[in-house]
């Protein structure tokens, strides 16, 4: 079953990228061979050889049984040299500089915030890698430090990207750029991160009038499309972005607007169900299949349409992955 779903997700992030293994490192799957299986497959179940352990060093996900190289999760075998791992299908989102991710404020400290970004800490967002109050370049003092619940306080949901990736593991933060800061007015959505396809852009705004954030990290952010416009005579707040009257915090939408959030929250639910890759093109069939059975929105996650409903996402996903072969 694991397999099987494997295949239409495309692998890890689900897109489709081969494992960095060797090809003399395959699975063993048999205990009488002494040595390494020559076959190409790469995934494995919890318990199952991956091969001797004499000559390589054991990195996270194995342990050594009797000689023997051992999963103890199941996922995808990683060799980098003489290091062998196992990565988790269902694991911590692991931080890569640039990724584009949405957190959601845990804590205001001293210089900096503190927020949940899915990894095994909590990720760390400085005073200084955040936009002054009208765009001012300038270094930032102890007013800016008591001021500091004036742009995000706890419980705040915000778009950021990844800077860097601290020595203890912790990921620091950035929103130097008009495109990231607080979210608002949208719906908030969580499927495991493994799911999203790494792509060039991860900001989508649908023609139907929706906006996608796809956080690397597995948080996802929907929300009406917003008219911004920049300022020229100067940078108001919010890093000079001035939205649309009647569009701030706390500001109702209408049905229709409702409708098709919902609508695209429940097929990004359908395609994490059916463990499908999620990026633009696949949220965008299962939306479209879903207006073409008829359904509403709340049928599009009943149990017994879903896998109809995903079946064009799922033949994209294999065409894809027939071409990159």
């Amino acid at each position: 079953m694991a397999d099987h779903r494997l295949a239409r997700a495309g692998g890890p992030g689900g897109g489709g990228r081969p494992s960095p293994m060797d090809e003399d490192y395959g699975v063993d799957r048999t205990e009488e061979k002494g040595g390494l299986s020559s076959s190409s497959l790469s995934y494995v179940t919890t318990g199952q050889i991956i091969g001797p352990d004499s000559g390589f060093l054991r990195g996270h996900g194995t342990i050594a049984v009797a000689g023997k190289l051992k999963a103890t999760v199941s996922g995808f075998v990683q060799r980098v040299n003489k290091l062998v791992s196992v990565q988790a299908l269902n694991s911590r989102y692991q931080g890569e500089i640039g990724d584009v991710v949405v957190c959601r404020v845990l804590e205001v400290a001293d210089k900096r915030w503190r927020a949940d970004c899915n990894s095994r800490q909590n990720a760390v967002l400085h005073l200084a890698s955040v936009h002054l109050p009208g765009g001012v370049q300038r270094r930032r003092t102890q007013l800016d430090m008591l001021n500091m619940r004036n742009y995000f306080v706890e419980g705040d949901l915000i778009s950021a990207e990844v800077q860097q990736i601290l020595s203890d593991g912790a990921i620091s933060l950035h929103t130097r750029s008009l495109k990231y800061g607080k979210l608002h007015n949208g719906t908030f959505l969580s499927v495991p991160a493994s799911l999203i396809k790494r792509c060039k852009q991860h900001f989508h705004t649908l023609d139907i009038g929706v906006e996608i954030i796809l956080g690397n990290n597995g948080y996802i952010w929907l929300q009406k499309s917003r008219k911004i416009d920049i300022s020229k005579k100067g940078r108001p707040n919010e890093g000079g972005v001035v939205e649309e009257k009647g569009e701030g915090p706390g500001t109702s939408l209408g049905a229709k607007d409702r409708e098709k959030i919902c609508r695209v929250r429940n097929s990004i639910v359908a395609l994490s169900k059916m463990f499908l890759a999620i990026y633009l093109d696949t949220i965008m069939e299962v939306y479209n299949q879903s207006l073409e059975m008829g359904l509403t929105a709340r049928d599009v996650i009943d149990p017994a349409m879903i896998q109809a409903v995903t079946e064009p996402a799922s033949a994209r996903i294999r065409a894809n992955a027939g071409n990159q072969e």
